[in-house]
């Protein structure tokens, strides 16, 4: 988890005025994967990688004799490392996670841990539209959540998304149904918006949030101090 102390203040110095827009998803994260081939050894593979490879072989077998939802996920968490250590390649080992994953969201199409597993596939892989639509989706299954929010404004800024309308709208819709973390997400999203000159809007995120958490005491801090540099900016 990043460290969000004091996080916020610094970011108000640099105001850059941005420009872009937020294009609706043209694919969706549900749409069903051609099933991919079984991934090869890693090329380059030292014995750490070969043996986690051998570990996600083991796993699949074990998932395709007992096709359990705990086994899809424990299948999907082994191709990921694999990913995560393989010197080349690595979309190939996420891909096939993701894929996994997906065959667990339609053995448990309540839960929402598949969905979020998949939206961290697709943005490791670079596959944002299929990103976002797939926390989108686990935050409509678990919208109490912070976890789905987070991943999504991560996918955002990586794929270097300036909040519009359509984003500002849904994050507003969305974060006061948080049960855990509220600050945690808040202050992201604030930063969010203040790195993007969307001034207003942070401050009254802020504002709103400290008003619906104040057991969160960072959040009535942030609103003070966002407020009072804004006002020494003339902004």
């Amino acid at each position: 988890m990043k460290n969000y102390k004091s996080l916020l203040i610094g970011v108000i110095i640099v105001l850059i005025l941005t420009g872009g827009g937020y294009a609706l998803m043209q694919k969706s994260a549900s749409d069903e994967f051609v099933a991919p081939g079984l991934p090869y050894e890693p090329l380059g593979a030292d014995e750490q990688v070969k043996g986690m490879y051998a570990t996600a072989l083991k796993v699949h077998e074990e998932r395709v004799q007992e096709p359990t939802y705990a086994k899809y996920l424990a299948e999907g968490l082994e191709w990921k490392t694999v990913g995560d250590f393989a010197v080349a390649d690595k979309n190939t080992y996420y891909t096939y996670a993701a894929f996994v994953y997906q065959e667990a969201a339609q053995q448990k199409p309540t839960e929402w841990v598949p969905w979020f597993n998949m939206g961290n596939m697709f943005s490791l892989s670079g596959e944002w539209e299929r990103a976002e639509q797939a926390y989108k989706k686990a935050a409509e299954l678990a919208p109490d959540r912070y976890e789905p929010l987070l991943g999504l404004l991560d996918a955002l800024q990586a794929s270097k998304r300036v909040p519009t309308r359509d984003i500002i709208t849904y994050f507003n819709q969305q974060f006061p149904k948080l049960k855990s973390d509220q600050g945690t997400f808040v202050l992201h999203y604030a930063r969010y918006l203040l790195e993007n000159s969307e001034n207003k809007d942070a401050l009254s995120v802020l504002k709103v949030a400290a008003q619906m958490f104040p057991g969160d005491t960072r959040l009535q801090k942030e609103y003070e101090a966002v407020g009072k540099e804004l006002k020494r900016l003339g902004l």
